[in-house]
């Protein structure tokens, strides 16, 4: 497997162009959100908490019931405490259109669940006939969705526990598109670079005002036009990820000539976080409180991972051997990436503040390497098997780390996992060709997402409602943008269009936000697809 620490950075060009409208039809898969209230603090009021899983709260308090059993837990040992009126509003697009949502109460007689749409109908609502202690109550539209739920019984406090929705993400009928352009002729995106309600950070090409043919500049997409971030005093800076308040961070170099490891905001403009000793270093990832990951030259050879907390980096050390690279890192804190052991063998790791780095192990093989991590701390990537193949896998498992198989081929490698443990890549069929795939941990192994007609897909990323992009052939040879749903299959991008300039065509899909939007590369630029 080919060491995944280096530093270097690749890219393709393509020409950029303006706004068009673009038609896809409409498909749905549904996805379930369960909030246990754990990783919030006792007392802690809930405001803002649960955003990147599309819900904002008020009117409710973390409550660690141990030592009290007034209200008595589901699960662990929190539970969400109300006064009177606890309040769940489901933010538009990021969890698509709420169907249903369940929890369990605790409280007197009336307790109860009341849904209302968006224009604050009332659909649908269930109440307690008695008093209960984690009672199971659900609502369910089959019209209009759910836009917020009210939990409410007239004034007495009650508990709420697991509390469920299920939504489907849906490929749009109609996108309105932006070309993700700096004036040159080249664009790039990874899939950490868009966040959950359409936030795009990349690299694009300057053009023009004598400079150099090609330049490199981070770009940064926060809704209204696309922004050049600068660099750090030299001539290029690219861009690899932004979190969910329009944080950018990436390399850029420097008045010296050196790749320097940025952190990027709309108040403060570019920061150089530094090196762990050496020239150069790059910031490949950055969760929701701004913590970020990467990897650094070192003062002696090799490259270690990185963590940057409001300051100076942290060298997170390496397996014993003499490299190690950080690949992601989620809000609980948990960083994945691979790290070298003292055979000099590549491994994946998983590191946390009160673990250290932890050795994933591999599927029987020597090398593994772990490529993403979700909110619940599973983490994906790809590791060898004892005869030699490449398979991706999952952490944890019954069995540490599960091999997800093949599609009847030799190898396969995971590249995303989404908040509900659906884990997407490619992977080789019986016939030797690569097709995407997707994985769930309900079972049933890996599905094969198809092609468009011709012999090779392959996946990108994949939304929180399921909804998964990337690039597939045509029967013809040609390479096309695809979203897949569970209900629709695949569909062809470019077999939707609608008002577009002739000769347009999409080539590929690279990152899908928790909203739709959908990024795209294309033979006339990168462009921003947003559902209208």
């Amino acid at each position: 497997m080919a060491q995944q620490w280096g530093i270097g950075l690749r890219f393709r060009l393509y020409a950029l162009m303006g706004a068009i409208a673009i038609g896809v039809a409409a498909t749905a898969s549904t996805a379930t959100t369960t909030l246990d209230f754990e990783d919030v603090p006792d007392g802690t009021s809930l405001t803002n908490q649960y955003q990147s899983r599309g819900v904002t709260i008020s009117g409710v308090t973390a409550y660690n019931t141990v030592g009290h059993a007034t209200f008595p837990p589901v699960s662990g040992t929190n539970v969400a405490y109300s006064e009177g009126l606890a309040h769940f509003q489901f933010n538009a697009g990021i969890s698509g259109n709420v169907t249903s949502v369940s929890a369990y109460l605790s409280g007197v007689a009336n307790v109860g669940i009341f849904a209302f749409d968006s224009a604050n109908n009332q659909v649908a609502q269930s109440t307690l006939s008695s008093d209960a202690t984690n009672a199971f109550l659900s609502v369910t539209t089959s019209g209009n969705a759910i836009a917020k739920i009210q939990i409410h019984n007239g004034g007495t406090s009650f508990a709420i526990d697991d509390l469920s929705f299920t939504s489907t993400g849906t490929v749009a009928s109609l996108y309105g598109a932006t070309a993700l352009s700096l004036g040159g002729n080249a664009g790039t995106i990874t899939p950490q670079g868009i966040n959950a309600s359409g936030q795009a950070a990349g690299t694009a090409t300057l053009a023009g005002n004598g400079r150099r043919p090609g330049e490199l500049r981070a770009f940064a997409w926060l809704g209204s036009a696309i922004q050049d971030l600068g660099t750090l005093g030299g001539r290029s800076s690219m861009a690899n990820a932004i979190n969910p308040s329009g944080k950018v961070v990436g390399t850029a170099q420097n008045g010296r000539g050196q790749m320097h490891a940025f952190l990027w905001t709309a108040g403060d403009g570019m920061i150089d976080l530094g090196t762990l000793g050496g020239n150069n270093s790059v910031a490949n990832a950055i969760n929701g409180s701004g913590q970020i990951v990467g990897t650094s030259q070192v003062r002696r050879d090799g490259q270690h991972a990185f963590l940057w907390i409001n300051g100076g980096l942290t060298d997170l050390g390496t397996l014993g051997g003499s490299g190690s690279s950080a690949a992601a890192i989620n809000d609980a804190g948990r960083i994945v990436g691979a790290a070298q052991n003292r055979d000099g063998q590549q491994r994946a790791f998983s590191w946390m503040s009160s673990e250290g780095m932890v050795d994933l192990g591999t599927l029987g093989g020597k090398t593994s390497a772990a490529a993403a991590v979700n909110s619940d701390g599973r983490v994906i990537g790809s590791a060898q098997t004892a005869s030699g193949q490449l398979h991706a896998f999952a952490w944890p498992s019954s069995d540490g780390m599960a091999d997800l198989g093949t599609l009847g081929g030799k190898d396969s490698t995971a590249v995303g996992i989404n908040n509900s443990g659906e884990v997407i890549g490619r992977a080789q069929t019986a016939s030797g060709t690569w097709h995407a795939f997707l994985w769930r941990q309900t079972g049933g192994g890996m599905l094969d997402l198809g092609t468009l007609g011709g012999k090779t897909s392959t996946a990108a990323a994949i939304n929180y409602a399921g909804v998964v992009v990337g690039t597939a052939q045509t029967a013809s040879g040609e390479w096309r943008a695809f979203a897949w749903s569970s209900v629709s299959g695949m569909v062809d991008l470019n077999s939707r269009l609608t008002g577009a300039p002739a000769g347009i065509k999409l080539s590929g899909a690279l990152a899908v936000s928790d909203d739709g939007a959908i990024v795209v590369q294309t033979n006339q630029g990168l462009m921003l697809l947003r559902p209208q």
